[in-house]
């Protein structure tokens, strides 16, 4: 399954977020992940890297496999 990873953040190259309100809503840390559905509901939020190693299993469970 393809998976489309876009950085969020007031760097080049990420999707911007200037006035930082994506920072005040997502709920993990800088280094941490969310994952949203396509119908825009956060299926799963990982409040840090090392939390999101856990994707894979994740996906297999949100997915049924």
């Amino acid at each position: 399954m393809q998976i489309t990873v876009h950085e969020i953040g007031t760097s080049h190259g990420m999707l911007r977020d200037p006035l930082l309100q994506w920072r005040a809503v997502r709920e993990v840390s800088d280094n941490g992940a969310v994952l949203v559905r396509p119908d825009a509901h956060v299926a799963w939020r990982a409040a840090t890297a090392d939390q999101a190693s856990k994707l894979p299993a994740v996906m297999a469970e949100l997915l049924r496999l």
